[in-house]
């Protein structure tokens, strides 16, 4: 979360999770990564990936890379700021408590 609030837009972002896998023996993107600001998290495989990071907002942040012949796949929404406002958290509870009760 710390390295989200020292960039500027998502494509930024990807760049940096990229570098990350690849850093650590990744061989490849297991899939285009999903690095969405805002209301761009609301678009279903968003992959344009270039809107402006915003301070009040989340990212969705949806990546993956192939190791070792094993193609891994992660999901992590989180603040642009680094540290959730009360509102973000609770919604972001209230998704969460509503899942766990349909399953």
């Amino acid at each position: 979360m710390h390295k989200a609030k020292n960039l500027s837009n998502e494509s930024e972002l990807q760049a940096e999770i990229e570098y990350i896998f690849k850093k650590n023996g990744a061989y490849s993107d297991a899939y285009t990564s999903i690095v969405a600001c805002g209301d761009n998290a609301n678009t279903l495989h968003y992959i344009k990936n270039d809107a402006k990071l915003q301070n009040d907002k989340l990212i969705l942040i949806d990546a993956g890379c192939e190791y070792d012949y094993y193609a891994s796949d992660i999901t992590r929404t989180i603040p642009v700021s680094g540290k959730f406002t009360q509102a973000q958290k609770g919604t972001l509870l209230n998704d969460t408590c509503c899942r766990e009760k349909n399953y």
